[in-house]
């Protein structure tokens, strides 16, 4: 009989303090999975760099698709990444569609974000702080 109560006890409390909600980071949302990553960065090259590469078995059009630093958000306009390939947009501040981000990337490090053309956040990273390696 005092297993039996034991159980029941460690049941009730389990049920009680066992499950713990989830916090959240202000000013984050979830993550969607996605067939698009980012797959490398360059923050201290001329110019920086970030490569996306479609591990999926399909195209993706990426029409839509933004890019963002800490400050400034760049959108892309009409292009299909096919399934397994990449493709790299330069972070130098110029603005050029599909080729240049209006935005550098921080060599000190900051956070940088792929959404979706719905604008919902694909994957985000935090480079690191490569000041050094200048």
């Amino acid at each position: 009989m005092k297993k039996f109560k034991f159980v029941l006890v460690l049941v009730i409390a389990i049920s009680m303090f066992g499950c713990v909600e989830d916090e959240m980071i202000e000013g984050s949302g979830p993550v969607l999975v996605s067939d698009i990553k980012p797959n490398e960065i360059m923050s201290t090259g001329e110019p920086d760099w970030i490569e996306l590469y479609n591990g999926g078995s399909e195209s993706v059009n990426l029409s839509g698709y933004s890019l963002a630093d800490t400050s400034q958000k760049w959108v892309i306009d009409n292009l299909t990444l096919a399934p397994g390939a990449y493709v790299t947009f330069n972070c130098d501040d110029s603005n050029v569609p599909n080729v240049s981000t209006n935005f550098k990337i921080s060599s000190a490090g900051e956070k940088i974000t792929l959404y979706n053309a719905s604008n919902e956040i694909i994957d985000e990273i935090s480079t690191p702080d490569m000041s050094s390696q200048v």
